[in-house]
C-alpha cells in the first residue's frame, strides 16, 4: 500500500478520535444560562452578610476597647494585686494573693498595698509634683479615697446542748451582719496611712473571729487611655479558717465617641440592619399565606431574627451604658468626689464626701455590669452573624459541606449524649466525694463537673489528687480516662467522620471548584466595560437562537453571535463550567424564561441519549468515508475484488 493511501486512512481515524472543538448539547447550554443566573445572585449576595458581621465586630470593637482596656486593667493588677514577693523572709513583702492569715492582711496592707498606693516619690527618690500625686503607677488617679469596709457577723449560741455545748458555746450568726466602713484619703501620706492601719490593728477589733469580708475599693481615671476604673480586692473570712480572695477590675471608657468613626460604623451597622429587616419582612410578608408553621419558620429563619434582635438589644444595652457615662450626675459625683479636697474621715463634710464616694463607686459598678451585658450580647450577635455567613453559603455543595456535617452529626449525637451524661455524672460525683474536702477543683459539683471535662481532654494533674490517697486517686483517674476519653471521647470523633462520610456521599460537588465558578462570575461582573458575552449569549437563547443546532460549539457560537473564535472558545469552557452546576433548589432560576425544552433524560455519567445518537452518526460517516478509500485502493490493484460498499437501497 502506498504512502498516500495510508496517509488518507490515518486522517480518516484522526477526524474520529478526534473532536476538533468541545461542543455541548442544547440541554446543557440551557442548565448553563440557568446556573450563570444561580450563581450571580448566591456569588453577589455572599459578600453581603460577610461585610454586616466585619462592620458590626469593628463597631463592637470601637465600643468595647480591648487596645486600652488591657493596659488599664493589666497595670492595676500588676501594681495592686501581683505586687510583692512569693518567698516569704523578714526582708521581704506581703502579697496579696499570698494572704493566709488576718496578720498577713495587716502586712499586705503596710509593705505592699499603701506603698504601691499613695506613692509620692520617684524611682530616684525625688519628690513628685503635685500633679502627679495620688496616682497608681503614675497613671491612675485615685478618685477621693480608698474604701476599706469590713464585715462582721454578730456571736450568738451555736443551738446544740450537752457536752458540745459546753467546748463550743458561742458560734456566729451569718445573718446578723454589720458593715464598718474605714476611709484611707487620696491625699493621705504613706506615713499617715500607715499608722491609721496600725492604729486598727492595735484596736484588735477591726478584724476579729467575727470578721466574714473585708472588701478593699478605690476608683481610678486614666487621663492618657480616657479610662475609668473600679478595683475591688476582695478577702472572705470563711467559718473554717480559710481566706478566700477574689479581685476584679472594671473598665469603661470615659469618652466612647472620641470622633467620627464610631459613629460612622454605628450608621453602618444601622443601614445593614435595615436591609436585613427589610429582606426578612418581605420574605415573612411572602409566605404568609402558608397554613403549616414549618412552612414559615426554620432554622436560619429563626437565625436570621435573632441576629436581628440581638441588634436591638445590643443598641438598647449601649444606649443605657451612655446614659450613665455622659449624664450630669456622674460629673457632680466626679466633681464632689475628685475636685472637693474633702476629708472621707474627719470635718464637717466627711459624711456627705463619703456618700459621694460610694454612690460614685456603685455607678462605676453599673456601668462596669451594663459593660458586660453590652460584651455578652456583642459575643451572641457575632456568632449568629457568622452563621448567617454559613447560611450564605449553602448554595454550593463544597462549601455546605461543614455546615449539614454538624447538622447531622447532632442528630446523631442524641442517644450518645445520654449516655455520656451519665458517665460524666458518676466520675463528677465520685470525685467531688473522693477529693472535694481537700481540693478546690472538687469542692463544688460545678467545680467537679468542670475539672473532669478538662481530664477527658488531657487538661489535669494527676499529682494534685495522688497525694490525699494514691490508690483510690490512682483506679479514679484511670477509670475516668479509659471511659470517658479512650471509649466515649473516640466514639464522638466516629460519629462526626461518619457524619462527614455520609454528606460527602450524598452532597459532594464531584468535579465542581468554588474558585473555578467564582472566577467565571468575577469575570464578568468585574469587567463591565467589556463585551458581555455571557449576557448577550443569554439573550439570544431566550430569543430561540441556536435552537435547531444538534451540538453547539465555538463555530456555531461565533457565526451566531458575531464574535471571533476565541471569544467563543472561551464562551464554550465558561459554558462548560457552569453546566457542571446542579439546578438551584429554591427557585432563584424562575427569572430566567428560557424557549420550551425538553431534556433528555441522562444516564449515570451525564451523557444524554441525544449526544450518542449524535456521535453514532459522525462515527457511521466516518466509517463510511474510510471504507471507501479503502475500496478504492483494493480496486486500483485488485480489480478482481468485489465492491466493500453498498448503497443502502441495495442491502439484503
Amino acid at each position: 500500500m502506498s504512502d498516500g493511501p495510508r496517509r488518507s486512512i490515518v486522517m480518516a481515524f484522526d477526524n474520529v478520535a478526534k473532536p476538533s472543538e468541545p461542543t455541548m448539547s442544547h440541554a446543557e447550554v440551557v442548565r448553563a444560562v440557568k446556573a450563570r443566573h444561580h450563581l450571580r445572585q448566591h456569588f453577589g449576595y455572599l459578600p453581603v452578610p460577610i461585610a454586616f458581621y466585619l462592620i458590626f465586630c469593628g463597631m463592637a470593637l470601637t465600643h468595647v476597647p480591648i487596645q486600652k482596656m488591657y493596659p488599664t486593667e493589666n497595670g492595676l493588677y500588676s501594681a495592686l494585686v501581683t505586687s510583692g514577693t512569693d518567698a516569704i523572709t523578714s526582708s521581704t513583702t506581703m502579697k496579696f494573693t499570698n494572704i493566709g492569715s488576718q496578720s498577713d492582711v495587716f502586712s499586705w496592707l503596710s509593705d505592699t498595698f499603701i506603698p504601691t498606693t499613695f506613692v509620692t516619690t520617684d524611682y530616684t527618690g525625688s519628690n513628685l509634683t503635685a500633679e502627679f500625686l495620688h496616682r497608681v503607677q503614675l497613671y491612675h488617679t485615685i478618685l477621693g479615697a480608698v474604701e476599706l469596709k469590713t464585715t462582721t457577723a454578730a456571736l450568738t449560741s451555736c443551738g446544740f446542748s450537752g457536752a458540745l455545748s459546753v467546748i463550743y458555746p458561742h458560734c456566729h450568726d451569718a445573718s446578723d451582719l454589720h458593715a464598718e466602713y474605714f476611709y484611707l484619703d487620696a491625699g493621705t501620706t504613706p506615713t499617715e496611712a500607715t499608722a491609721l492601719v496600725a492604729a486598727k490593728e492595735a484596736s484588735g477589733t477591726w478584724l476579729s473571729l467575727g470578721t466574714t469580708a473585708l472588701e478593699v475599693t478605690l476608683a481610678t481615671y486614666d487621663g492618657e487611655l480616657q479610662m475609668m476604673n473600679v478595683v475591688s480586692l476582695s478577702l472572705g473570712f470563711e467559718l473554717g479558717g480559710h481566706i478566700s480572695l477574689d479581685s476584679d477590675i472594671v473598665a469603661v471608657p470615659s469618652n466612647p465617641y472620641d470622633g467620627a468613626g464610631p459613629i460612622v460604623l454605628d450608621v453602618l451597622v444601622g443601614l445593614f440592619f435595615i436591609a436585613a429587616l427589610t429582606s426578612e419582612a418581605r420574605r415573612l410578608y411572602s409566605r404568609r399565606g402558608r397554613r403549616r408553621l414549618s412552612d414559615v419558620v426554620s432554622f436560619w429563619y429563626l437565625v436570621e431574627w435573632a441576629t436581628l434582635v440581638g441588634v436591638v438589644l445590643y443598641y438598647v444595652a449601649w444606649a443605657i451604658l451612655c446614659s450613665l457615662i455622659y449624664g450630669q450626675e456622674l460629673a457632680d459625683l466626679l466633681m464632689a468626689v475628685g475636685g472637693s479636697g474633702a476629708s472621707f474621715n474627719h470635718g464637717t463634710d466627711a459624711e456627705a464626701a463619703r456618700a459621694s464616694l460610694g454612690q460614685l463607686m456603685s455607678r462605676f459598678k453599673l456601668m462596669g455590669s451594663v459593660m458586660t451585658v453590652v460584651r455578652i450580647i456583642a459575643m451572641v450577635v457575632m456568632l449568629c452573624l457568622v452563621v448567617r455567613i454559613l447560611s450564605a453559603m449553602r448554595f454550593h455543595p463544597n462549601l455546605n459541606v461543614l455546615t449539614l456535617t454538624l447538622a447531622k452529626s447532632l442528630a446523631l449525637f442524641g442517644p450518645f449524649f445520654c449516655v455520656y451524661l451519665v458517665c460524666l455524672a458518676g466520675f463528677v460525683t465520685a470525685g467531688h466525694i473522693l477529693f472535694g474536702g481537700r481540693l478546690k477543683a472538687f469542692s463544688t459539683i460545678g467545680y467537679a463537673a468542670v475539672t473532669v471535662i478538662n481530664l477527658a481532654f488531657g487538661q489535669f494533674d494527676f499529682s494534685s489528687i495522688s497525694d490525699i490517697d494514691y490508690s483510690i486517686a490512682l483506679f479514679w483517674y484511670w477509670a475516668t480516662l479509659i471511659v470517658l476519653f479512650l471509649v466515649l471521647f473516640n466514639m464522638m470523633l466516629a460519629i462526626v467522620l461518619k457524619a462527614y462520610d455520609q454528606v460527602s456521599d450524598e452532597h459532594a460537588g464531584g468535579d465542581r471548584s468554588v474558585l473555578t465558578e467564582l472566577l467565571v462570575v468575577a469575570k464578568e461582573v468585574c469587567r463591565p466595560w467589556g463585551p458581555n458575552l455571557p449576557a448577550r449569549f443569554a439573550t439570544a437563547l431566550e430569543a430561540g437562537g441556536l435552537k435547531g443546532a444538534v451540538r453547539i460549539g465555538p463555530t456555531e457560537i461565533a457565526a451566531a453571535m458575531q464574535v471571533s473564535e476565541t471569544q467563543a472558545r472561551r464562551l464554550v469552557r465558561d459554558l462548560q463550567t457552569l453546566a457542571k452546576v446542579l439546578p438551584p433548589i429554591d427557585g432563584a432560576s424562575a427569572a430566567v424564561q428560557l424557549p420550551d425544552t425538553t431534556e433528555v433524560p441522562t444516564s449515570s455519567r451525564g451523557i444524554t441519549l441525544e449526544e450518542v445518537d449524535a456521535k453514532v452518526d459522525r462515527l457511521e460517516k466516518a466509517m463510511t468515508q474510510l471504507l471507501k478509500h479503502v475500496e478504492a485502493i483494493a480496486a486500483a490493484q485488485c480489480p478482481s475484488i468485489p465492491a466493500l460498499t453498498r448503497e443502502p437501497s441495495q442491502k439484503q
